[in-house]
């Protein structure tokens, strides 16, 4: 961080006036009036005394009223103009002019405070004289956080118009700069604020995809984050995906899913074909290699994050259990595309659990299988259980989600559940026969397994 000042001056002209000498015709005299001189000396000095004690206050400083800084300039260090496509965290070289005005009064101590703008970045305090022929004319203090105060000095309370530059060499503030095409950055100039504008180069837009799978319907919902980074998006700005792949092992466009929200609520909804942009979606048959396509066109520019939803649905998804689904969408905008990938897992579904309990009342083992938890359609399911050796099935004690059933065989010790096409998770409950000279025997403790 460099500091330069330069100043220029116009001196007031002043006439030296000298006092007339006086001098006593005799002594007689003077001692004759020195009893009235005193009295007249009380009066005067609880006169002025007043007077001395407001001009000693003032000289402590107080703060002027006048604009000290008449005008500003952001420029590159070297002093060229900043131009297009700046960085944000470019240098930069912050120039002030300045002028104490011909009308001004300024008394040695007094001070002018102003602040450097938070797009401005300032490494540590900075202090710095205004000179003017190896005079100072103030002190120009700033601490670290932009809070500037310039203190006048005896010389500058004698010279009227004087004027010149401060200047300070430093960096834009990245993180405080935001995402727009055009940044105001406010000055206290001319007693008013007034805005610099300064066109930043703009960063590519920050996205990313994510999904959710649900194992009941086979379904994904893919959710889109585009310009989390909220720089500017032209309009015109084009999001499109080839559903893949294709074939037995594919996933499709769910119809009527495709969302576009902001900030602001919803910005398009094809359920209904509501709000701004354009919707399209392709479908392509006997390609192994992709599904279809769909494309959304953004008709208005946006600075703000923009969230897309919609959903795909597995072909078949037992050709995916214990994997990832990968999808890849591409942003376009700007002249750039940029490709958003995201993936999913698809857990291999627990089919079914079976737990068994003692039961002293009955002196049965009761026997819980419940079947299909996660909800998947599944077609002509059977539950086939081989007893352990020495139990036997109470028949009258098959139920079905807690109703009496019959849809089962028992033969050779293995029980038959025959549920057919369901979509939904069932229990299936029964009792067990322990051998009838079971308690005339030891055994081991959890003999009988599930």
């Amino acid at each position: 961080m460099r500091i330069s000042v330069s100043t220029r001056d116009r001196i007031n002209q002043h006439e030296l006036v000298k006092e007339k000498g006086f001098t006593d015709e005799t002594d007689e005299k003077a001692d004759g009036m020195g009893g009235v001189l005193s009295i007249l000396a009380v009066v005067l000095l609880a006169l002025v005394l007043p007077f001395l004690l407001v001009t000693q206050a003032h000289a402590e400083g107080s703060s002027v009223s006048f604009p000290f800084f008449t005008s500003v300039e952001l420029t590159s260090s070297d002093g060229t103009p900043l131009g297009e496509d700046v960085a944000k965290d470019a240098p930069v070289k912050l120039t002030y002019d300045f002028k104490i005005p011909d009308d001004a009064t300024v008394n040695e101590g007094d001070t002018y405070s102003f602040t450097v703008p938070e797009q401005i970045a300032l490494s540590g305090p900075i202090t710095q004289d205004l000179m003017l022929d190896g005079q100072k004319v103030a002190t120009v203090n700033v601490t670290a956080d932009g809070v500037g105060t310039v203190t006048f000095t005896e010389f500058a309370s004698a010279h009227k118009g004087v004027g010149g530059t401060f200047s300070i060499t430093t960096r834009f503030n990245v993180e405080k700069i935001e995402n727009a095409e055009i940044v105001k950055i406010p000055f206290e100039v001319g007693g008013k604020i007034e805005y610099v504008e300064v066109h930043f180069a703009q960063p590519e837009a920050t996205n990313s995809k994510t999904g959710t799978y649900d194992a009941a319907t086979g379904t994904i919902t893919w959710t889109l984050t585009l310009n989390s980074n909220k720089t500017t998006i032209t309009a015109g700005s084009m999001l499109s995906d080839v559903i893949a792949p294709g074939g037995a092992a594919g996933q499709t466009y769910v119809d009527g899913t495709f969302k576009v929200t902001s900030g602001s609520g919803t910005v398009y909804d094809s359920l209904t074909s509501t709000g701004s942009g354009t919707f399209s979606y392709a479908p392509v048959v006997d390609d192994s290699s992709t599904t279809g396509s769909l494309a959304y066109e953004f008709a208005n520019a946006f600075e703000d994050v923009v969230t897309v939803t919609y959903q795909t649905k597995l072909t078949d998804p037992s050709q995916y259990f214990g994997k990832q689904v990968t999808n890849s969408a591409t942003f376009t905008h700007d002249g750039i595309d940029q490709d958003i990938d995201g993936k999913v897992d698809v857990p291999t579904p627990t089919y079914l659990t079976k737990t068994g309990t003692y039961n002293e009342e009955t002196g049965q083992i009761d026997w819980t299988i419940t079947f299909n938890p996660d909800a998947l359609k599944l077609h002509n399911v059977k539950i086939t259980d081989t007893l352990p050796e020495g139990l036997s099935l109470d028949e009258d004690s098959v139920k079905l989600d807690g109703d009496a059933s019959t849809s089962f065989t028992y033969e050779n010790g293995t029980l038959t559940y025959s549920a057919g096409d369901i979509d939904a998770s069932h229990t299936l409950t029964f009792s067990t026969n322990l051998p009838e000279d079971y308690w005339q025997q030891n055994h081991d403790s959890g003999e009988y397994k599930c």
